[in-house]
């Protein structure tokens, strides 16, 4: 009586010509995007991070530069921010960004759609070299100036922080450049301040930019319950394949199939736990989630074979 319910049910499903043709692809598309995402913050390219002396270095020069923009902007307020050129870490140029618009000292746009999505996929984002070139990046926005610069020399040595580099405000109904400034930071020369002798231990873990802690930076229940969800509809919207594989009464096939949908399932399940198997609740978990996992694919193509029956 169950299946029968069950099975009206799906052919109900499937004669929705929506459903069947562009539901699957959705789903699947969802599949392959969530596997590549987290595959792509694991191995794809990374950020370097900065260590303690840089990142304090850093402050101190954007302190300095918020003084000399408040004092030189004239009536410019809003502003298109260009990422600075030779900032691989992004730490430079994300800390002034935040700083400006905290302060209330320009007005920025916000970043570009592709500037957001490399920043997201851990892509470098090049700045420009020259005003003509921050002009042309400039074009068509609604604003009154471009703030640009670029990053010359920025290294820790054993005495200390090097950080040279410019930065230019210019005005876009002139075209002028209507200040520049210069970022000078030294403290190779200070030997009783902040840095010495002390270089902070990277953390290998925040350098490789790991899965597992790309994995918790989204919420469990979350992940959770996408993972849920594709597991799921994967073969719901796939029954059609499934059928036609059943109906063909060869149980070489049927495993093929069966473990096709387990081993993406368990994929799945492994982004979802973190990408680890360093503790015991993962290792319970992945098997337990593996296992309903299999009983629910099972049961699917029980499903497709008793509607092939009839």
């Amino acid at each position: 009586m169950a299946n029968s319910t069950l099975g009206s049910y799906f052919k109900y499903l499937l004669g929705i010509t929506l459903l069947k043709n562009i539901f699957p692809i959705i789903v699947v598309f969802s599949c392959i995007s969530y596997v590549f995402y987290f595959a792509w913050m694991g191995l794809g390219p990374q950020k370097p991070v900065l260590n303690q002396s840089r990142q304090q270095i850093s402050h101190a020069a954007i302190q300095q530069m918020l003084q000399e923009i408040k004092e030189h902007r004239g009536n410019i307020r809003q502003v298109l921010f260009i990422h600075f050129a030779n900032d691989p870490t992004d730490y430079f140029s994300d800390t002034l960004r935040n700083e400006l618009n905290s302060t209330g000292i320009l007005n920025l746009e916000t970043p570009s759609f592709f500037e957001r999505a490399r920043k997201m996929l851990n892509l470098q984002i090049n700045g420009v070299q020259n005003t003509r070139d921050a002009l042309s990046y400039a074009k068509g926005s609604d604003v009154q100036g471009v703030l640009w610069g670029k990053i010359d020399t920025f290294e820790s040595v054993p005495e200390g922080v090097i950080l040279k580099g410019k930065w230019y405000l210019v005005d876009l109904k002139s075209k002028k450049i209507l200040y520049s400034g210069t970022i000078k930071q030294d403290t190779t020369t200070q030997k009783k301040k902040m840095i010495l002798k002390t270089v902070e231990k990277l953390k290998r873990t925040n350098q490789n930019n790991s899965i597992q802690q790309f994995a918790a930076t989204i919420p469990w229940y979350l992940r959770f319950l996408f993972a849920l969800l594709l597991i799921l509809l994967l073969p719901i919207v796939t029954i059609s394949f499934i059928r036609t594989m059943v109906a063909k009464t060869s149980n070489r096939i049927n495993a093929f199939v069966l473990g096709t949908y387990t081993l993406i399932g368990a994929i799945i399940i492994f982004f979802m736990i973190g990408g680890s198997f360093s503790s015991a609740i993962q290792v319970i978990s992945f098997l337990i989630c593996l296992g309903i996992a299999f009983v629910y694919n099972v049961q699917i193509m029980v499903l497709a074979l008793h509607l092939e029956k009839k």
